[in-house]
């Protein structure tokens, strides 16, 4: 009886195929103004400026901004117009109900709304005094700042000359090495 259970596992291996879950990391197209007659000339010009990183492309087409009022526009035409830039349409997410019966006639797959090209919460800045008359100064993210603006708050309080006894907030003294001050 072990042999035949061991035989059918090695079959199941060995078989004509295998379905298996997975997950791939996929361009996203945000679809804004799908009638505007500078859409694939401004497509184009993005493709032609790195034409082998999009390239036979898989390319998921985001129509979360259409709504109902949105112009009527022929989907499978987007399609055929994608594959002539080698962009490869292979699903969709969002937009309207006409939208999703027009995506899924040109044969595109719908996809689960995902957290493509969404940033983090914006984090908060940090001017203040900490214990031992040191000062910590932390950008609001990315690079020590980020572009990010302080809080208001903080950026009156460092034009003031807020910080302890009325004086202009230092840089952070450095961190000590283990073991030393």
């Amino acid at each position: 009886m072990a042999a035949v259970s061991s035989a059918r596992q090695g079959a199941d291996r060995d078989g004509p195929f295998q379905l298996r879950g997975n997950s791939f990391t996929m361009m996203v197209l945000k679809v804004n103004d799908p009638a505007s007659p500078d859409f694939f000339t401004q497509l184009a010009v993005k493709v032609r400026q790195a034409p082998n990183f999009f390239r036979n492309a898989p390319v998921v087409l985001d129509f979360e901004e259409l709504t109902e009022d949105t112009p009527r526009f022929d989907i499978a035409a987007l399609v055929t117009n994608l594959r002539a830039l080698y962009l490869l349409p292979v699903g969709f997410r969002g937009g309207p109900r006409a939208v999703h019966e027009g995506a899924l006639a040109a044969g595109l797959t719908p996809m689960p709304a995902g957290h493509a090209g969404q940033r983090p919460p914006a984090q908060r800045a940090v001017d203040m005094d900490v214990a031992g008359g040191h000062h910590l100064r932390a950008g609001g993210g990315r690079g020590g700042g980020g572009g990010r603006r302080a809080h208001p708050g903080l950026r009156r309080a460092a034009r003031a000359g807020a910080g302890r006894g009325g004086r202009r907030p230092q840089p952070a003294a450095p961190l000590s090495q283990p073991g030393g001050r």
